[in-house]
């Protein structure tokens, strides 16, 4: 087992000159003494490095017979003969800058010394290693914004042909242009005011259009809207919560499930992305809404977009998905409004386009709040609520019967459903759930409790469970 002698420890004089120093091996130590003519005449057992050296030294004076007469401690590294500062200067491309002001402080501020990077862009000082270590360094030039180095750490060590102990201190150092290049901003300006051009010549061709035109218009840009922004970001929510979820969401299986949950702080998250699309879901209705009023198209608009609504809830898959049927369900769209009755033009037919992408963000939103209330009971961000109108449109309210008839509460193989506030909820915000009652009116089946916007999901959560285990509630 070899030993090292321990040169950062004190060393120890005895009363009887002896002296006592110590090696180390590992996480231990051991007390060796030496006598006055440089024979070891002692060894101590191993210890650990958490033992004072001055109790080691204590022991093997006590086992000496004698007693410690001083300490001495170790001597600080010696100090370099030269300090050696050396480094490349470039600008942001990478480009050698030649004759730039370097200035060098140290710690004590009457040592101070100046050079000016070679016409290559490299600089060297050599400086006397009793300056110290450099506490900082500035870089100057023309054209350039100044750099202030400090917290030097020394990058090797070398000698030279004199054995001179040198310390070497590599900076490499960018500095950065004061000559800002603003055609790129120019250029950016230039296509701004253009669509600024743009828009005043739109604006003055939309004025000059009958109203179902200019409703036409807008509509066409919520619908593109929806499409290429709001669609793919529901999707982008549902997506930390399986690939296989999404994908049976969107194959409309029922009763899909997580096939895995996201950290709580994924999920504080996806809650404050969620309330952002209901938001825009909303305003987008009450455009469309405000819109058909004042242009007085209202019946005609509303008419379509529920007609959309419907189309949307009869595909096998939600249209605009990778695979949806969204060719085959446009194609059947103006047969649809000529059976209801409306009149077959673009904007009847953008109106149905907009009902059914608005009923599937809906279907997928439902699938999202309940995948939320699933892999995370206590989450303290407010649920934004889907607007009632829209709401009302999409579920054709949860009293509805399959019959169509508005007075009596909805129906399904025997059973009645009704919607409940949780009250054990400890939430501050409201969770629900369904209850379905049999012909006695008594309470037989309850799904989980949710934070859903829509509680048509809750029903359609219980008619699974009815379908899957053919229950009778007469």
């Amino acid at each position: 087992m070899a030993y090292t002698l321990n040169k950062k420890l004190p060393e120890y004089i005895l009363a009887n000159g002896d002296r006592v120093q110590f090696e180390s091996l590992d996480l231990k130590n051991r007390a060796i003494v030496y006598n006055q003519n440089g024979v070891l005449i002692y060894t101590g057992q191993e210890s650990s490095f958490i033992i004072p050296p001055r109790i080691l030294a204590e022991d093997a004076a006590s086992e000496l017979g004698t007693t410690i007469f001083t300490e001495v401690l170790p001597s600080p590294p010696p100090s370099p003969d030269i300090i050696q500062i050396l480094g490349t200067i470039t600008d942001d491309e990478g480009n050698r800058i030649p004759n730039v002001d370097i200035t060098v402080n140290f710690e004590d501020e009457e040592n101070v010394s100046f050079i000016q990077s070679n016409d290559k862009g490299s600089y060297q000082l050599d400086l006397p290693g009793t300056y110290g270590i450099p506490k900082n360094i500035k870089f100057e030039s023309k054209n350039f914004l100044p750099v202030f180095k400090s917290k030097l750490t020394k990058s090797g060590q070398s000698t030279n042909d004199k054995n001179e102990k040198i310390d070497i201190y590599q900076i490499n150092i960018t500095l950065k242009s004061t000559n800002i290049d603003l055609s790129e901003q120019q250029a950016e300006l230039q296509i701004k005011i253009q669509e600024v051009e743009n828009i005043e010549i739109e604006v003055s061709n939309f004025i000059k259009q009958p109203n179902e035109i200019k409703l036409t218009i807008i509509l066409n840009k919520l619908k593109e809207n929806l499409k290429r922004t709001l669609f793919p970001f529901i999707l982008s929510l549902l997506a930390p919560f399986g690939t296989k979820f999404v994908q049976a969401l969107l194959d409309r299986i029922p009763n899909a499930q997580p096939d895995s949950c996201p950290d709580s702080k994924k999920i504080k998250e996806i809650i404050e992305k969620r309330n952002r699309l209901v938001r825009q879901l909303n305003q987008i209705y009450n455009v469309i809404n405000v819109l058909s009023k004042v242009l007085q198209i209202t019946n005609v608009v509303i008419q379509a977009l529920q007609l959309g609504i419907n189309t949307a809830k009869n595909l096998p898959t939600p249209p605009f998905a990778p695979s949806g049927a969204v060719a085959s369900a446009i194609n059947k769209i103006e047969l649809r409004l000529e059976v209801a009755g409306i009149a077959v033009n673009v904007l009847t037919v953008t109106s149905v386009i907009i009902g059914i992408v608005l009923q599937t963000i809906i279907d997928l939103l439902n699938n999202l709040d309940l995948a939320i209330q699933q892999c995370s009971e206590d989450q303290n961000i407010p649920f934004e609520e889907i607007n009632d109108e829209l709401n009302a449109l999409a579920n054709q309210t949860i009293e509805e019967t399959q019959n169509n008839n508005l007075d009596q509460p909805q129906s399904y193989k025997g059973f009645t459903f009704e919607i409940k506030l949780d009250e054990v909820n400890t939430s501050k915000y409201p969770k629900r759930y369904a209850q379905a009652l049999n012909i006695q009116e008594i309470p037989v089946l309850r799904s989980d409790s949710s934070f859903a916007s829509n509680p048509q999901v809750l029903i359609d959560q219980l008619k699974f469970i009815i379908d899957t285990q053919n229950l009778r509630g007469d």
